[in-house]
């Protein structure tokens, strides 16, 4: 499509940067090393879009969960007061594998905060490199007990919910398996919404996308374009009122969403999109008596914002070709034939004449094909005089066949009778 260059100039531009995704990711690892060292607890589980592969921007937090063993803390998963007990529990643990020189002492707390489900650390670098990184981003970390293939964690006056967030990664690499620009599509989809102020969270994005973005055929293609411009159409279509979690155990995702606002902001988008496609196919075909076509590039740019690269018509020079014989018909009285290509590949008549230079005894000889050394007649008199012929030298003997008369041939079809004489060299473009 005419647009695969600007959706890949896009793609770029919304992605995080490489070196914050691999500090972000360094810190991660730092994290998990040390929450393992705890005893009472079984697993460490990396989450949100750095774990899922639909980061955009810059990394503004990392996720994790913290697993606890039922064995270690069996009042967890059931009561308001152990939801808040865990959640103080891991507060004290996180500065305590953090700062063990200083325990828990009150001016450390400062470097946590109590939310919702997670205990954020905002604190400094955990690794010999804090000095040279100092503005690393924050880490929230939740805890957790397993119950069966899910999840309960805390909530904060409310007591422990299901959540099943490693079932959606399993559904996004599923996705992304399937068709290799998924995670692109939601990257451009959170960049949308961004955009058009609709303050969705990530992950109510990305269950939007997961939901209404279509899948690949059955050994078949599907350009990013396409997919993108099937997704708002179906999501338009959708009239949607909520968005759950695709794992089906938190329910609604964000009760505040203004959806009315994300229903009109859909319609403006699935009608761009769909001008945009057309534009494509317009695109297409324009040199078959269709000039003045609009670059879908226009139209894409006034979907995604400034971000999105203007209009560029690509130009490239068309491979330079030899027509191959047989491809080309010439129109003669006298038909071409393997005689055309030279005496060594007419397949008979007279044997044309040897034309090689002769060897005599010491290997070297004049490079006259009539001349023989060995003749008195023919060798040189006196300093500067050359070479004289024989007296009724001629090119041919006299009862020989005439010199042949070119013939009409592939090239001379082409070209005309300048062929003959012309050399034609072979170019390549």
């Amino acid at each position: 499509m005419e647009s695969d260059d600007g959706f890949q100039s896009y793609s770029k531009a919304i992605e995080s940067d490489p070196i914050g995704v691999l500090l972000a990711k360094w810190r991660r690892d730092a994290f998990i090393a040390k929450l393992k060292q705890l005893p009472d607890v079984a697993e460490v589980i990396p989450s949100g879009s750095l774990a899922r592969g639909t980061q955009i921007g810059p990394v503004h937090d990392v996720d994790l969960i913290v697993v606890y063993k039922p064995s270690e803390q069996p009042d967890y998963g059931s009561g308001r007061e152990s939801a808040q007990a865990a959640m103080e529990h891991l507060q004290g643990e996180l500065l305590e594998q953090l700062h063990p020189w200083r325990g828990t002492e009150p001016g450390l707390l400062r470097e946590t905060e109590l939310r919702s489900h997670v205990v954020t650390y905002q604190g400094g670098w955990t690794h010999p490199v804090e000095d040279i990184v100092p503005s690393a981003p924050p880490v929230d970390v939740m805890p957790a007990v397993r119950e069966g293939s899910h999840l309960l964690i805390p909530e904060r006056g409310t007591g422990w919910v299901d959540v099943d967030p490693e079932k959606f990664m399993r559904q996004v690499e599923q996705r992304q398996r399937e068709w290799g620009y998924f995670t692109e599509v939601v990257g451009m989809a959170k960049a949308w919404a961004k955009d058009n102020h609709l303050g969705m969270k990530n992950l109510a994005v990305e269950a939007m996308v997961l939901k209404y973005c279509p899948r690949p055929g059955f050994f078949g293609t599907l350009s990013c374009g396409e997919a993108v411009a099937r997704f708002f159409e179906a999501a338009a279509a959708a009239n949607i009122t909520s968005l759950k979690d695709p794992a089906g155990r938190c329910g609604e995702i964000d009760s505040g969403m203004n959806y009315g606002k994300l229903r009109r902001a859909l319609g403006h988008a699935a009608g761009l999109a769909r001008q945009a496609m057309d534009a494509e196919h317009a695109w297409e075909n324009r040199f078959h008596g269709t000039e003045d076509v609009t670059h879908p590039d226009v139209f894409w740019r006034e979907l995604f914002g400034r971000k999105y690269p203007r209009a560029r018509v690509r130009f490239w020079r068309a491979p330079a070709t030899e027509p191959w014989f047989g491809k080309y018909t010439v129109e003669s009285g006298t038909p071409a034939g393997l005689a055309d290509l030279g005496p060594k590949w007419s397949g008979g008549g007279q044997k044309p004449p040897d034309n090689r230079r002769p060897n005599g005894p010491t290997g070297r000889g004049p490079e006259r094909p009539d001349l023989n050394p060995d003749e008195p007649s023919l060798r040189p008199h006196g300093p500067g005089s050359g070479l004289r012929r024989p007296p009724g030298w001629a090119p041919n003997p006299p009862d020989g066949p005439a010199p042949a008369e070119p013939g009409p041939s592939l090239w001379t079809g082409i070209f005309g009778s300048a062929a003959a004489t012309v050399s034609v060299p072979l170019t390549f473009g």
